[in-house]
């Protein structure tokens, strides 16, 4: 069992690429405790990312509790802002300016329709020398046949916009951010893994789910960043 779990977090931190650019991000603060903001803390993130990273302060940041257990609101305590992106006075309110050094924000953007405006309020909340990491379904979802689990992008009732890639850079650059690195998703042990997801999928769950796919398709798109400086 500590052997399959050594295994499975070991293939988390390097397939799921919020974690691989974390990882990456703290490589170059080993003696400093980075404080860490995960907008959209939903199913189990903050276990998850505190078990791979158990030496950063661990924010969350979500308008509902969804699929937290007794150990993810452990976690959140005293660092939970909830609070729903669309109100964006609140959102700057509650955030602390120059406070974060990395804040994550996975599959949120697409749930709002002020995705920009948000953006620009988060970037006030890093510090200079802070990353983000953005990522977002590409617009080529579109042409995606529709599967349970979400691989075309109006699979989920709860998108209610598309983001380009090139909108959400701008953006960041113009906050004053350097992009380090963005374009498709597309993780090499995830598309290795496909076949076995699959038939996983088949074994536990009776049916194959879109997300099996999407980094053989590139579904998403992301966008890692870098803030050089306060405007």
């Amino acid at each position: 069992m500590i052997m399959y779990n050594k295994i499975k977090q070991i293939i988390r931190l390097y397939s799921i690429p919020k974690f691989v650019f974390l990882n990456e991000f703290i490589k170059n603060y080993p003696k400093h405790k980075i404080k860490v903001l995960d907008v959209g803390c939903g199913n189990k993130s903050p276990s998850i990312t505190t078990s791979l990273f158990p030496k950063i302060e661990y924010f969350g940041l979500d308008k509902e509790d969804y699929n937290l257990t007794i150990e993810d609101k452990k976690i959140l305590e005293n660092r939970y802002f909830h609070v729903d992106l669309e109100n964006l006075s609140e959102l700057n309110s509650l955030l602390p300016d120059n406070y974060f050094d990395f804040i994550i924000m996975a599959h949120v953007i697409e749930h709002t329709t002020r995705g920009i405006e948000i953006l620009e309020i988060l970037a006030k909340k890093l510090k200079v020398g802070g990353g983000i990491y953005i990522e977002f379904p590409s617009v080529k979802s579109l042409s995606f046949p529709s599967m349970p689990g979400t691989l075309n992008f109006c699979d989920n009732h709860t998108h209610v916009r598309l983001y380009d890639i090139k909108e959400v850079a701008n953006t960041l650059i113009k906050c004053g951010f350097k992009v380090i690195k963005a374009g498709t998703r597309r993780n090499f042990i995830r598309c290795l893994l496909t076949s076995m997801v699959i038939i996983y999928q088949l074994m536990k769950i009776k049916k194959i789910e879109g997300g099996a796919f999407w980094d053989i398709l590139g579904f998403a798109q992301f966008v890692y960043a870098v803030k050089i400086k306060d405007l």
